[in-house]
């Protein structure tokens, strides 16, 4: 029978193929938390299942932490999890110049976003640079050699790489606050894309279609009229204009690249008829440019593109975030030509169609490679990775043990025992297993201490203690209970939390944010940020840092 078990392999959920021998690895970086240009976490190394449980623990503050990512893929149900966790905290992703994030890597890619406000508004934050690889392709079943193979075993097989197909459908149905982390153009490259192949973002063109912003470019210092015509293409090309829906052309079995999407272009109806007119002002280039295909005799569609110079020449990575775009388009309805100066000159019209900011990634043609192009100097956090804390540990597996979050045994100490890196409790969990003397043991997180504790721990009840957790062997659960004491909120100025909050809210000031989490059962620390009145409650909080203009509340139950 053993080739029968071999006639397929599962590629789809099972496991992506990779190069690589190495498995992964998920790696805090000692980075101020409040720099956006730094890495505070590393994932590498192969995708395996079960390394979703590096990411139970990790999260972003209400600003937002970086996750730069640097493997060749793996098991794509688990990087399905990873995923999740990821579009769930405020973390924004990286491909930094060197690192390759391939196959099921770039899904985890994807989820790269924040949340802003009172959870009303989702702004994607994925950046690739240019020098890093990012690619996708589809899931694959690689057959046997062997002549025999077991119809039961391929239906399986087919079934399962069509749920794999199914679970990549969702992430592009996926609409949280009107955003969404794949383009209908990726995930058809994503299905179309033969498992022994990669599709690479590697032109102006992949870029735009994927929604991938991209960073390291130098941008130019004059505009051209090649510039302006390019801005027109793109939007139209991507299925920018009225007619097209937002479907690109690009969702066609016969696509191959962006160079063929050119020369599509080239063989419209309107194409040799397409001409640039050109009326700048001080502070901006001015084009117009059409016509354009309509779904009508009456009218053709044409396009006015406004760039800011000086917004282009200062484009940063981070202003694709904040949508700090230096280029403004308005797709209009026209019949004559002679209607063009008017919109050119007044920037309106009363047959006004679309009207869209973009990034200057649009001055470019969709064939332009991106390692072609001029390159910034990298900053310096972006070359040199800052020093390295030991990798983020998975929440205790304690089996024996029930695990109280925030909860401090008083008493009854029989040893303490200094944790190892990356605050693992099992060891300590495990000596108190061998001992019949001992019946819980209690972490302190932000010391990296846990204590081993007798039954004369349960003479006092146990407290709320934000940087405690307690775990207490089943069969003594009955001896444990809380102090009724009514817990109060201690302030620390000039203070913050790093890790991630489960709930970010506005509140009036300080003392409202303490009242919310007093009465939330959950919470057991925030911080408040008076400059934009931002509550973010934590529930197991992390050990808190000197951080100017923000203060700490710590809930605690005390005489």
């Amino acid at each position: 029978m053993g080739h029968v078990c071999k006639a397929f392999i599962l590629a789809a959920l099972i496991s992506v193929l990779s190069s690589s021998a190495f498995a992964a690895t998920l790696v805090v970086h000692d980075a101020d938390p409040f720099d956006d240009t730094l890495c505070h976490y590393t994932f590498s190394g192969e995708i395996m299942p079960g390394d979703s449980r590096f990411f139970e623990t990790l999260g972003g503050t209400t600003y937002g932490m970086t996750l730069c990512l640097d493997s060749p893929g793996g098991a794509l149900g688990e990087a399905l999890k990873i995923f999740e966790r990821v579009w769930d905290v405020n973390l924004r992703t990286e491909v930094r110049p060197g690192a390759e994030c391939l196959s099921s890597c770039a899904l985890i890619f994807l989820g790269g976003s924040l949340l802003e406000g009172t959870d009303v508004t989702r702004q994607m934050d994925r950046t690739l640079w240019v020098g890093g690889q990012l690619g996708y392709h589809g899931p694959g079943l690689a057959q046997s050699t062997e002549a025999l193979v077991d119809p039961s075993k391929v239906r399986q097989a087919f079934g399962t790489a069509l749920l794999a197909a199914t679970r990549l459908f969702e992430l592009n149905r996926i609409s949280d606050r009107g955003r969404s982390p794949m383009t209908d153009h990726l995930l058809h490259q994503w299905l179309r894309t033969p498992f022994d192949d990669m599709y690479m973002i590697e032109t102006v063109g992949d870029a735009i279609l994927a929604d991938i912003p991209v960073a390291g470019l130098r941008y130019p210092e004059t505009i051209t009229d090649q510039h302006l015509q390019n801005v027109c293409n793109n939007v139209y090309l991507r299925g920018g204009f009225p007619e097209a829906g937002g479907r690109s052309s690009t969702i066609v079995q016969d696509f191959t690249n962006t160079s063929a999407l050119l020369d599509r272009l080239a063989e419209e109806y309107h194409y040799q008829d397409r001409t640039l007119l050109r009326r700048d002002d001080p502070d901006h280039a001015v084009g117009f440019f059409g016509p354009f295909y309509s779904a009508t005799k009456y009218y053709v569609l044409g396009c006015r593109v406004s760039v800011n110079p000086q917004g282009v020449r200062a484009f940063g990575p981070r202003d694709y975030y904040f949508g700090d775009y230096p280029i403004s388009v308005m797709i209009t309805e026209y019949e004559q030509d002679e209607e063009i100066p008017a919109i050119l000159a007044s920037g309106e019209s009363n047959r006004e169609r679309v009207r869209e900011q973009l990034p200057p990634i649009y001055l470019y043609p969709m064939d332009q490679r991106l390692d072609q192009l001029a390159l910034t100097p990298l900053p310096a956090a972006v070359q040199e990775p800052v020093a390295l804390k030991p990798p983020v540990p998975a929440v205790p597996s304690a089996p024996n043990y029930t695990h109280y979050i925030a909860r401090d045994l008083l008493g009854g100490d029989l040893t303490s025992m200094r944790l190892a890196s990356g605050l693992d409790v099992q060891p300590a969990l495990d000596a108190c297993a061998q001992r019949s003397d001992c019946v819980a043991v209690t972490v302190d997180r932000w010391n990296g201490l846990a204590f081993l504790k007798s039954i004369a721990t349960f003479v006092r009840p146990a407290e709320i203690q934000p940087k405690a957790d307690s775990f207490i062997k089943a069969e003594h659960l009955g001896l444990y209970r809380l102090s009724s004491r009514k817990p109060v909120i201690r302030r620390r100025k000039d203070k913050a939390f790093d890790g991630e909050s489960y709930r970010r809210i506005d509140s009036l000031d300080y003392e409202d944010c303490a009242a919310i989490c007093l009465g939330d059962s959950e919470c057991h620390g925030f911080n408040f940020r008076a400059a934009d009145r931002f509550c973010s409650l934590f529930n197991r909080p992390p050990e808190y840092f000197t951080r100017a203009g923000v203060q700490i509340g710590l809930k605690l139950q005390v005489e």
